[in-house]
């Protein structure tokens, strides 16, 4: 695609390593240098990082990026450092040494800067950065403004205030990868951005076979669990999802003792377990030398592992941004990849139990009882246009075989990233 502007198409090559941008892409970056308030709607696994760390390195002065979590913050600094730009992440996980900070600072040392909303609004760095402003700020994992987000942090909901107070104003734009219609009204209008430059990237990843079964039984449900990874995804990198930490703990017990034959390599994540231990794991897991991991939430915003073959669901999710947010990131590699939901009836009353959001467990539910389209019903979810007779074939209802799923996928009438159905 042709670019207004050339030096970005320059870095996207010669630094990342891309020939050209995925739709929409471009026209994200493009807005951002063109100095216009900027919302991104991109999928996981879709490449929003990409779309503010171009502009960034394309623009004079260092970018301020906003982010939640010190995984993700990690990630991305490890990255951008393998590249030789520099890049820092500001958070308690990071002894930082102030004068040594200030010094590299005032000598114009680094080019990013990631930061907590929280430690962003700390006196300190209120201060610094009001005085010596960024050129561009990035808020990533956007949809944590909104009361009506997933993964609402209060911290977020200052940022609007904080933006106005720094002059000269710098470039803004918000990324997230699973907003529904009124986050997205919600970050709109506090942020006072115009509807031409919000983007969307489509939500329908065709490479993900997504099928759904039901279990009357809990023991039902750990044998098939038992037969996928024993089985069908027999030394294959996957993740198993479940609701709360001692879930995920029972179940890693479970599956190690009937692994007769030592096969898998096999560990568990939640927030319960030490920073250096959550470390450790992620570095395995990236390395593959962790083959399965069995989590929670907790795990996944943030890590850039392209090869991930299944994505099992041994629980019912929270709300569909949850269910979204961790089937992608299954198959980055756009490679055929497996995702199952396995859904047992006293997954309703454990969120009921633990959830203060009514209103999303309602939707996720409608969801699971629905015999339509899986992917079509997870378009409408995100306000994406799909006719009514179209077909995903990629899902039990519109691909049944799997041989057929697999067949598609490999056949040489490749299908072009912005066709949403194969009628």
């Amino acid at each position: 695609m042709t670019l207004k502007i050339k030096k970005p198409l320059k870095v996207l090559k010669n630094t990342f390593g891309f020939d050209e941008f995925r739709i929409p892409q471009g026209k994200i970056v493009d807005s951002i240098l063109d100095k216009k308030t900027t919302l991104a709607l991109l999928p996981t696994g879709y490449g929003k990082s990409l779309c503010f760390q171009i502009p960034a390195i394309c623009l004079p002065g260092y970018t301020l990026v906003i982010s939640p979590l010190i995984a993700l913050m990690e990630d991305q600094v490890f990255h951008l450092r393998e590249k030789n730009i520099s890049a820092i992440g500001l958070h308690s996980a990071n002894k930082l040494n102030k004068k040594t900070f200030l010094n590299l600072f005032a000598k114009q040392h680094y080019k990013f800067i990631y930061i907590s909303p929280e430690k962003l609004l700390s006196p300190f760095f209120r201060k610094l950065f009001q005085k010596n402003p960024p050129r561009f700020i990035a808020v990533d994992e956007a949809h944590c403004f909104s009361l009506w987000g997933h993964n609402f942090r209060p911290e977020y909901r200052k940022l609007p205030s904080y933006f106005s107070s720094i002059y000269p104003t710098p470039h803004l734009a918000l990324f997230t990868a699973t907003a529904s219609s009124e986050v997205v009204k919600d970050i709109a209008s506090n942020f006072d951005i115009n509807k031409n430059n919000i983007y969307a990237g489509s939500f329908f990843r065709k490479n993900l076979f997504l099928s759904l079964k039901k279990f009357h039984l809990k023991s039902q449900r750990f044998l098939y669990i038992c037969y996928l990874v024993f089985h069908k995804y027999k030394n294959q990198n996957g993740i198993i999802y479940c609701i709360t930490r001692k879930e995920v703990e029972v179940l890693a017990q479970a599956i190690e003792k009937h692994d007769f034959h030592k096969q898998l390599k096999l560990a568990f994540f939640h927030a319960g377990r030490s920073q250096k231990e959550k470390e450790v794991i992620q570095k395995k897991f990236i390395d593959n030398k962790i083959q399965l991991l069995i989590t929670t939430n907790a795990f996944g915003m943030g890590i850039d592992k392209s090869n991930i073959r299944f994505v099992i669901h041994a629980q019912m999710p929270s709300c569909m941004e949850h269910y979204v947010q961790e089937i992608g990131r299954a198959g980055r590699d756009r490679k055929q990849s497996f995702c199952e939901l396995l859904i047992h009836p006293t997954d309703i009353t454990v969120h009921e139990n633990l959830s203060n959001n009514p209103s999303a467990l309602k939707k996720i539910t409608a969801f699971s009882k629905s015999k339509k389209c899986h992917h079509k019903k997870i378009l409408w979810f995100f306000g994406e246009k799909v006719s009514d007779d179209s077909r995903c074939n990629a899902c039990e209802y519109c691909s049944p075989s799997k041989d057929i799923f697999i067949s598609k996928m490999n056949s040489k009438n490749k299908i072009n990233s912005r066709q949403t159905f194969i009628k």
